[in-house]
């Protein structure tokens, strides 16, 4: 098959292309085809409607690298180099590495939410929360969802990039989507 898609899709989401939409290989066959029409409208919300916030989140979670990298380029251009500069730059990029990935999780799982959340406002809120429960009965569980430090004290579920299905099917439960309409 010529120009074919080799790329993981995260099981629960659905990836769109110029002209096909991508399902993950191992949900296949499991799932009926009407089944597969929350997770279709949680993953185009996500991918469509939700693409402004996604380009923002993008920009604010690398910013602490931007700044960083606008201290290195103080250092080497107009301020000439020093030590002491030299020493705080090396020494906030690990802080700015940090709350770059930091954000760059704490968005995405955010925003992922949110898409199943206006999901639910147009596919039912009953209807999402029975497929991702068929999902955790049969197995399909996103083994890189919730992967992150779990075992620091502090990390918890803000931590994690795509949310377990678990977490999916909590706030399914506690939030209404009039705080993601706009």
């Amino acid at each position: 098959m010529s120009g074919a898609v080799k790329r993981e899709i995260p099981l629960g989401w659905c990836v769109f292309t110029w002209d096909r939409i991508l399902l993950p290989t191992r949900m296949r066959e499991k799932l009926d085809p009407e089944e597969w029409r929350p997770l279709l409208a949680s993953s185009l919300i996500y991918e469509a409607r939700l693409k402004i916030r996604r380009e923002l989140a993008t920009v604010l979670a690398f910013s602490p690298l931007i700044i960083d990298g606008l201290g290195w380029l103080e250092l080497f251009t107009l301020a000439g180099i020093s030590v002491p500069w030299l020493i705080i730059l090396l020494v906030g990029l690990f802080p700015a590495l940090f709350l770059s990935w930091f954000l760059a999780q704490w968005f995405s799982r955010r925003l992922r939410l949110g898409a199943d959340i206006l999901a639910a406002g147009h596919v039912g809120r009953d209807t999402l929360r029975r497929v991702l429960e068929k999902m955790k009965t049969l197995g399909l569980v996103d083994q890189y969802a919730g992967l992150n430090w779990d075992s620091y004290p502090w990390s918890g579920e803000i931590m994690r990039g795509r949310p377990t299905l678990d977490v999916r099917i909590r706030n399914l439960n506690r939030t209404q989507a009039s705080s993601w309409e706009s």
